[in-house]
């Protein structure tokens, strides 16, 4: 701390210590308390007007052509066959703002099938996952849908499996064709027609290794992670709050510090009589 004293002007530095700290917070307490309990009511307050968000999954191990189902999850074509099979609840759930309930209407124009698609796809996530199936390490993929209704993640996510049934004929008829090449020896075409038929209906595509479960709690807003954040940023934002506060309240008292003998000086010689600029003069002459 800067001290003035008779003489030269000299700047001494006091070191802080914890115990000038603590009696620093416990001065401002109320500083500090006001800071801390306005962060933790906004966290609060924003943690309960967050609409909770639930979260299911479905995985199955692809069996073959791996890459062509992930695509097939992974697209637009997917969620909007998803969408058209769900309907109406589904449509809604996605476009809450622009669903009227008490008219039970649009809010202008009901929303495309297209647009449900996309607006579907960025609530769906697909993942390449590894897991220790059969004694061995199996490649799986895993479907995460996070709605605000529970139910309808539900059957979202089982529903994007079950679109996989559509994609079954082209699976097959790329099955068919490598297995007639394998099969066909330049002279047995019909029967490696039939071999390859046969090869291609009895194959398992994909094995279903978890089935969309109902979710029971949130998985978004973290009550608990919320909270604590808002409790240590109450504290960080009170504690700086605090010592900028000390800082411009020791400021503003030193200034007037400086300011107060040329003010007193004024004042007195004004009393006495003299003149404000030549105070000196005037006695002399009086």
């Amino acid at each position: 701390m800067a001290s003035l004293e008779d003489g030269p002007e000299e700047t001494e530095y006091k070191e802080v210590t914890l115990a000038d700290i603590v009696k620093v917070l416990h001065r401002r307490k109320l500083v500090l308390g006001t800071v801390f309990l306005v962060v933790l009511l906004a966290g609060v307050g924003v943690t309960a007007l967050t609409t909770p968000m639930y979260e299911s999954k479905a995985s199955i191990i692809p069996l073959a052509h791996q890459d062509i189902i992930k695509n097939w999850l992974d697209s637009r074509n997917a969620a909007e066959l998803v969408t058209d099979d769900l309907g109406e609840p589904l449509v809604r759930a996605l476009f809450p703002d622009r669903w009227d309930a008490e008219r039970r209407a649009w809010d202008g124009n009901e929303p495309s099938r297209e647009d449900a698609g996309r607006a579907l796809k960025e609530s769906v996530t697909v993942a390449a996952r590894t897991t220790g199936v059969r004694g061995e390490t199996e490649r799986y993929l895993e479907v995460t849908v996070t709605l605000s209704d529970p139910l309808l993640a539900r059957d979202v996510a089982a529903a994007y499996i079950e679109s996989l049934q559509v994609l079954r004929p082209n699976l097959e008829n790329i099955t068919r064709q490598d297995a007639f090449d394998r099969y066909y020896d330049g002279s047995n075409e019909q029967e490696a027609q039939n071999r390859a038929e046969v090869t291609a209906k009895q194959m398992d595509y994909w094995l279903m290794l978890d089935r969309a479960s109902t979710p029971q709690d949130p998985v978004s807003p973290n009550v608990t992670l919320n909270i604590a954040l808002a409790v240590v940023l109450g504290l960080v934002l009170g504690v700086f709050t605090v010592f900028f506060t000390e800082w411009l309240s020791n400021y503003r008292a030193q200034n007037r510090s400086l300011d107060l003998p040329e003010g007193r000086a004024k004042k007195v010689s004004v009393a006495e009589g003299d003149d404000p600029v030549s105070g000196q003069a005037k006695r002399k002459y009086g």
